[in-house]
């Protein structure tokens, strides 16, 4: 059973410290523990790489965006010294920091709207779920209690929310008000369940589980309900993204040696490897019009986002910055983020 050490400013579920490789197996336990006498770890990094694969010599620099793709890209950052939630244009421009707080604020996530971002942060003691109006204003906390909550994902009426939580012992996937109220517990095992994603109807939710040893993805009704096995083989599974048309899921996985990108047509379940970086590529997210792919990944070295096209060609390089930059999510709303997000906001 592998055990995940939880030290200040740290989240359990998805952490590893000093940059090396965290590749759960088995049934992973969360284990809290506080150490006054421990510096926070300043890198919260998912990967499914295995740890015995050679170092890979530094490849050559991805050009910067030469296409013009449409809306807006939260990320976290730790560029500023601290982990905060920032949004950028999708052609590269106007930077904007959203959160300021000495905690760690993290995966972000749209409302439908774009009005909105839902967010993790540990600010008020332990990891719990927040919402923060686009504009860095009226930051409310929706979950308290003494488990770690994140992971969130809004639903596309923008009723609901899915979240991560090990509240009753394991991770599992909880849906709640996008007020915080009426929190229900789907999943129910003691295997590891993570990375919750909406259909684009709202009527399914897909998401990783090692339930059946290795991770694979799996897709259940908004309600918990008819459990489907999207993958099965001996690689890892995780990260998946509802493509916006909901025909496709774009998700990680090792299967090729390295944590690359695939992507699965439901009508079909044909497979199609969108990177070969030979570097490890995470946190998928598709463009609002389904043409392009946004994620996270350390080929050059330092952990920065990129962005393609769904053919697999046109590698661009959406940010630079020596202290890694992580966990993308496209807005879903084109036209409010290019009116809204044309300048960079205010920090609160």
């Amino acid at each position: 059973m592998v055990k995940i050490k939880f030290h200040t400013c740290i989240f359990p579920i998805i952490i590893l410290a000093a940059c090396q490789p965290f590749v759960p197996t088995g049934n992973t336990q969360v284990v809290v523990e506080q150490s006054p006498t421990s510096p926070p770890t300043a890198t919260i990094w998912v990967t499914i790489a295995p740890d015995d694969l050679p170092t890979v010599a530094p490849t050559p620099t991805a050009p910067p965006l030469q296409f013009n793709p449409q809306g807006c890209i939260a990320f976290q950052s730790e560029r500023d010294g601290n982990l905060e939630v920032y949004v950028i244009n999708a052609d590269g421009s106007f930077l904007s920091r959203l959160t300021n707080n000495p905690a760690v604020d993290v995966f972000p996530a749209w409302s439908p709207d774009g009005e909105q971002l839902v967010f993790a942060s540990d600010r008020d003691g332990d990891p719990e779920i927040y919402v923060i109006n686009t504009n860095g204003s009226n930051i409310k906390r929706i979950t308290d209690n003494p488990g770690n909550d994140a992971l969130p994902a809004w639903s596309p009426d923008g009723k609901r929310i899915a979240f991560v939580s090990d509240r009753d012992g394991d991770d599992e996937i909880y849906v709640m008000g996008a007020d915080g109220k009426n929190q229900k517990q789907l999943t129910d095992n003691t295997s590891t369940d993570l990375f919750p994603d909406w259909s684009p109807d709202g009527e399914w939710i897909a998401f990783a589980s090692n339930r059946d040893v290795n991770f694979e993805l799996y897709m259940m009704t908004k309600d918990g309900r008819e459990l489907q096995r999207l993958t099965d083989g001996s690689a890892d599974d995780t990260y998946p993204a509802w493509s916006p048309d909901g025909s496709r899921i774009a998700f990680v996985s090792n299967r090729s040696g390295f944590a690359e990108v695939f992507v699965v047509d439901l009508g079909s379940d044909t497979v199609t490897q969108l990177t070969k970086l030979d570097a490890t590529s995470e946190i998928p997210t598709w463009s609002p019009d389904g043409r392009h792919l946004a994620f996270a990944s350390n080929f050059e070295g330092d952990r920065g986002i990129y962005i393609i096209d769904v053919n697999g060609i046109g590698l661009q390089s959406l940010t630079d910055s020596p202290l890694g930059d992580f966990y993308p999510r496209w807005s879903p709303q084109v036209e409010f983020m290019l009116e809204e997000i044309h300048a960079p906001t205010v920090p609160p």
